[in-house]
């Protein structure tokens, strides 16, 4: 008949964990209600008490969907390094991109759109200096990468693959020029010369994917980048050209191409200013440190062996990857790193940020200031401390 007896309905409020009384339950006959109107009462209060549905958050476009390019052209342009392209985008060597490379190298190279393209800019340039270094370039490959490597976990082993490969091409160019480091390595320019020489070219010959093929394989160095790293050359200049930024581009020239790739070197030596640093507050002696190695025959040693002699010797490496060293002094990725560049390239890096760090100590002398006031890294307040003492 559809009724339900109020003894019941007492039994199955009990058995959900509501033992409401006999005297609650009846409270609407109580009230003088019916069975229609508390029925009717009782829908309205339901309705009234189901939790509001809010609105649907509007759809943003996702990190991937912002960072990662949506073109096949795109996806294998940043394939390449990030030493190589941003010394293809600065062709000027001004360590900086300006916001207009920036946006056509987006738009044309990567096939971004163009909030993509701004947002991308904005997360390179995080603090409004009106440039992307080549830190910020780096944090930015590094991040797509990541979102590459999550969504197909194989292009892992791809991409350590064509960056060892490419690393080992800039050994076609010698180290730039700097300051500390007036001598050159003619051997290289000389070796290059000689090769194409034998081909019918010299190095104002224009470079073409099979003649740079044949170079590479002349010279024992990885011939099937060759290609992509031409291709890649041409289309950021017509990029660049494109937007007004540069001249229509003329032909690459093979000692054009050395420039591009020695300013690369330049770029990866960069990647031990961590290690430096570190072993720099640390105040050891380099060539102590790795005497066992330059004892050797072959005066080479392990990335193993190179991080467990720093940190016997008191030098802090979390900050340090060691793929950046081996990417810097292992260019054909041999696993050993040879003793004396890594000498060297410490003594360098001394010699550039010493006598700066110095002038800074005998300023803060002059202004009665304590290189803690300055430097909150007590590392680096100790290191200033001691060169601080030393002018005094």
């Amino acid at each position: 008949d559809g009724i339900v007896a109020m003894g019941d309905v007492v039994a199955l409020l009990h058995h959900l964990g509501l033992p409401l009384t006999q005297e609650v339950l009846s409270l609407p006959v109580q009230a003088g209600f019916s069975e229609a109107d508390f029925r009717r009462h009782f829908l309205c209060w339901l309705q009234s008490n189901q939790p509001q549905q809010l609105p649907l958050a509007p759809a943003y476009p996702s990190w991937e969907d912002l960072f990662m390019p949506h073109q096949a052209a795109g996806e294998r342009c940043l394939l390449l390094p990030d030493f190589l392209l941003f010394a293809m985008l600065d062709r000027e060597g001004t360590g900086q991109l300006k916001p207009g490379i920036w946006h056509a190298f987006a738009s044309r190279c990567l096939g971004l759109g163009k909030d993509a393209a701004f947002a991308t800019y904005s997360f390179c340039d995080q603090h409004d200096l009106g440039a992307v270094s080549y830190r910020d370039f780096r944090r930015y490959i590094a991040r797509v990468h990541d979102l590459r490597v999550q969504r197909m976990p194989e292009a892992a082993m791809q991409l350590d693959a064509i960056c060892q490969d490419a690393r080992a091409v800039l050994e076609l160019a010698e180290l730039p020029t700097v300051a500390v480091q007036t001598v050159q390595e003619p051997g290289r320019l000389a070796a290059v010369s000689d090769a194409l020489g034998r081909r019918g070219c010299t190095l104002d010959s224009k470079a073409t994917p099979s003649g740079l093929e044949e170079l590479l394989s002349d010279l024992r160095l990885p011939s099937h980048i060759a290609g992509s790293l031409l291709r890649w050359q041409e289309s950021i200049s017509v990029a660049l050209s494109s937007y007004g930024l540069q001249a229509e581009p003329p032909p690459l020239t093979y000692r054009m191409l050395l420039g591009i790739l020695r300013a690369s070197r330049g770029l990866v030596q960069t990647h031990l200013d961590a290690l430096c640093g570190a072993c720099m507050l640390s105040g050891i002696e380099m060539k102590l440190v790795l005497d066992f190695a330059l004892r050797r025959p072959t005066q080479a040693l392990s990335a193993e062996e190179l991080a467990g002699a720093l940190m016997a010797a008191g030098v802090d490496l979390k900050a340090v990857d060691p793929k950046d060293v081996l990417l810097a002094l292992d260019p054909h990725g041999c696993k050993q790193i040879f003793a004396p560049d890594l000498i060297k390239l410490h003594e360098n890096f001394l010699g550039k940020f010493e006598g700066l760090l110095s002038k800074m100590a005998g300023c803060i002398g002059d202004r009665q200031l304590s290189p803690d006031q300055l430097f909150p890294d007590g590392r680096l307040a100790s290191f200033v401390s001691t060169r601080q003492a030393s002018c005094r």
